[in-house]
């Protein structure tokens, strides 16, 4: 008769334990496979279960039997009490150890583990659909618009069509190339805005308008405006990586942040033929000189300037210094909001009112000398977050 030893049962439970955790991957992989198969987790749980009780059922054996204990044929071991019914069955010479049964109280709580090893491998059967599908949509590159479809990054938009309406490509992250035809009249406002492939665009000949944030938050590199173009809406092309910008001879109208936070621009010109705007040293100005449209790291304020404009240098992320000539009387709301690298700016005798957020979020600015003619500051003109310590820069 085999020597009979005493089990230490927390000894064995550690060992189950340990190899759980040793082969959870294992697991985890094995019940995604079964995921795979299109079956349910209800039976994938009930596979898993009986896969770990076997590998489980061969450690007790393994260990008893390391112990000293000799088992025989023995099964279900996972199970404590079938397998002391069992072993009861066999003869005599297969003594049961007194404390085989405490085994059972240390062991891992076995449907707990199966359970969360059934979590992970539906989050990751999750997963692999979700990569499955996008691997689809990239292979076939099929996106649906409101009215177009994108294939393989590329829409060709039908002759015949005057508006591209409103939100349109919204966020069509896939499209890289758009064809637009000579019957297109009007981009509408955020028409592609955030398309973030879209780093280049052909405007037709035909365009006259194009709406606020239509381009917004493209990483557009470059654009052509279109002689007929009359109107670019406020924040058309806002956060665009541009490096130029020239401005045709038939524009009308450029509102407010049509082009802000472009940090990359770096030149502007205006067509001398146009009648409502010029542009001097790389920054756009009406066309009587008085009034600030746009600029860019690289500008220069001329003397005659009378009116900073509303968001003319916003987000203007590379703009370190400027001098603003005497003569100018009023810089607009938020028209240097967002210039975190600007650190020095003179402000002329002359000035009398600083806009709302005029130079917000300004991190490095030396706060300037406010002329004594100033009589009205707008709310947050020099705004930072408190949060915010201008030795210690978030950018």
């Amino acid at each position: 008769m085999p020597t009979i030893r005493h089990i230490n049962e927390e000894e064995y439970a550690a060992k189950a334990l340990e190899l759980l955790n040793h082969r959870r991957e294992g697991y985890v992989n094995y019940a995604l496979s079964l995921l795979k198969q299109s079956m349910s987790p209800g039976q994938a749980s009930e596979k898993l279960e009986d896969k770990v009780k076997d590998e489980m059922e061969t450690v007790l054996f393994e260990y008893l039997k390391h112990r000293g204990i000799v088992c025989g044929e023995v099964r279900y071991l996972y199970n404590i009490n079938g397998y002391c019914r069992r072993i009861r069955r066999t003869p005599s010479k297969h003594e049961v150890p007194s404390n085989l049964l405490d085994i059972e109280q240390t062991l891992p709580n076995y449907e707990e583990v199966i359970g969360n090893i059934m979590v992970d491998a539906e989050k990751l059967w999750t997963i692999a659909e979700i990569e499955t599908i996008t691997k689809e949509a990239k292979e076939n590159n099929h996106v649906m618009t409101k009215n177009y479809e994108i294939i393989d990054g590329r829409c060709v938009i039908p002759h015949g069509v005057s508006h591209i309406v409103y939100k349109e490509f919204e966020s069509a992250y896939s499209l890289r190339e758009v064809v637009i035809p000579t019957s297109v009249v009007m981009i509408c406002a955020y028409a592609f805005s955030d398309c973030l492939s879209l780093t280049g665009i052909e405007l037709p000949y035909s365009l006259t308008a194009i709406g606020t944030g239509a381009f917004s938050d493209c990483p557009l590199k470059s654009v052509k405006l279109p002689k007929r173009l009359l109107v670019i809406g406020s924040g058309a092309f806002a956060g665009c990586e541009l490096e130029s910008v020239d401005i045709p001879e038939n524009v009308l109208r450029i509102e407010e942040g049509a082009f802000s936070g472009c940090a990359w621009l770096e030149g502007i010109s205006v067509d001398e033929k146009n009648p409502n705007f010029r542009s001097v040293s790389n920054t756009c100005l009406t066309k009587d000189g008085k009034t600030v449209v746009f600029g860019c790291k690289n500008s220069f304020i001329p003397s005659g300037v009378r009116h900073i404009g509303i968001q003319a240098f916003e987000d203007c992320w590379d703009l370190e210094s400027i001098t603003i000539p005497e003569g100018v009387v009023s810089i607009g709301d938020m028209a240097f909001s967002g210039c975190h690298n600007l650190k020095r700016i003179k402000l002329p005798k002359t000035l009398k009112t600083i806009g709302r957020e005029a130079f917000s979020y300004c991190e490095k600015l030396i706060r300037p000398e406010i002329p004594a003619g100033v009589t009205c500051i707008g709310e947050d003109a020099f705004f930072l977050p408190k949060d915010w310590d201008r030795d210690e820069l978030p950018f």
